[in-house]
């Protein structure tokens, strides 16, 4: 069965690409995959290794809070929905995850920042479409 990824964090953005990714999975039959991408956390070496492990698991726990509530919006669509959760860099993460052979394509939300807001800020959508090998489609 061929499978969406879809990666959201907690923006509107993110929610919108996710019902569009439901929509598109309802009309072709595909499972949906989505995931939600905790960055790694900079701490220093003298920082408690018990607060890191707490602190590591208080952001899967968000993240797998988000994805459900994003599921939860999608409820009326009858789909094989399943939850991913990782810690990485969205787009190279993203971009992993969709090497999955039954990964179709990607779908992901922009804030439709602008060529200089994209420099300055840096666009995960723009860097998934660079390193993805898998077709990204970018909801605005």
């Amino acid at each position: 069965m061929r499978t969406i990824l879809v990666g959201i964090d907690d923006s509107e953005f993110a929610r919108k690409a996710l019902r569009f990714a439901a929509d598109l999975a309802t009309h072709t039959q595909a499972k949906l995959r989505v995931a939600s991408i905790c960055r790694p956390i900079l701490i220093s070496p003298l920082v408690e290794p018990e607060l890191v492990e707490r602190i590591v698991r208080e952001e899967a726990l968000h993240a797998q809070q988000l994805i459900a509530s994003a599921c939860r919006e999608i409820e009326a669509n009858p789909l094989d929905i399943e939850p991913l959760v990782v810690i990485g860099e969205p787009a190279q993460e993203l971009a992993a995850a969709a090497e999955a052979d039954d990964v179709w394509m990607v779908v992901v939300g922009t804030h439709g920042r602008g060529a200089a807001g994209r420099v300055l800020l840096g666009s995960v959508a723009d860097r998934l479409a660079h390193v993805c090998s898998k077709p990204v489609l970018v909801v605005r």
